[in-house]
């Protein structure tokens, strides 16, 4: 068992077996059911976030609509949907919090996360994205679906104690180290 997955608290509210409604027992990683055979698989759930740069070199952020971390600042982003690849999962997340289309992006970050969500903490695998976007672009942005507000930073003063996720900073900082050395 990793290091990383030990820190991860497996007293999740999955009791019962969903097959045969018998009592899971735990093991490494898994549920069992003893009555049928059924194992139920915890796997983090994948999501995206896109650290995103204007002509002017700073990075867009969007202010969290909702819990958890309602207000705090946020990589624009989200969970990838059933039948999506990462990809189409990205342009339609950016889409979704900004109102714009992204073609051109790249892989740059990945990290593990725990997300508390009404009273179930998941845990995620954050997949993190570098694009640009034109002037024209930047005065087409607005807050959509899960953002209240999105607003430029530079990369010497990025909110870090106000943004949401550790994997996010975690991101920005490796960024701004590879930025910093360019």
């Amino acid at each position: 068992m990793s290091t990383k997955f030990k820190k991860f608290s497996l007293r999740v509210p999955f009791r019962f077996c969903p097959k045969c409604r018998k009592r899971l027992r735990r093991a490494e990683r898994v549920f069992i059911c003893k009555a049928c055979g059924f194992h139920f698989y915890l796997n983090p759930a994948p999501t995206n976030a896109v650290i995103i740069r204007n002509a002017e070199h700073d990075i867009l952020f969007v202010k969290r609509a909702f819990p958890p971390k309602k207000g705090w600042w946020d990589l624009p982003g989200g969970f990838v949907d059933f039948y999506e690849n990462m990809e189409t999962a990205v342009r339609r997340e950016i889409r979704e919090e900004l109102g714009i289309t992204i073609t051109k992006f790249r892989y740059f970050f990945s990290d593990y996360n725990f997300y508390h969500y009404k009273g179930i903490t998941y845990q995620t695998l954050d997949f993190v994205f570098v694009a640009r976007v034109s002037r024209t672009q930047e005065k087409y942005l607005k807050p959509g679906d899960d953002a209240v507000d999105f607003a430029w930073f530079a990369l010497d003063e990025l909110p870090m104690s106000r943004i949401s996720f550790p994997s996010l900073r975690a991101a920005l900082r490796r960024y701004r180290q590879i930025y910093r050395s360019v």
